[in-house]
């Protein structure tokens, strides 16, 4: 068992996802994935209103 095939292994056995299908380990994976991209994307979106905000009001403040 090479390194990639024991951290799938683990990540299913850990998860619980060695008692579903191929379709619902599929379908999982995606949702999961789905879902960090969702939350960094939402992340970014908090940094970057933060970040213009404390740039206009410098920007204000120097006036």
């Amino acid at each position: 068992m090479n390194w990639l095939s024991r951290k799938a292994f683990l990540f299913s056995v850990t998860v619980g996802l060695y008692v579903l299908d191929w379709w619902e380990k599929l379908l999982f994976c995606i949702l999961f994935i789905s879902y960090r991209l969702m939350i960094t994307q939402f992340i970014w979106s908090i940094f970057t209103v933060f970040f213009l905000c404390n740039s206009a009001c410098l920007y204000c403040h120097d006036q």
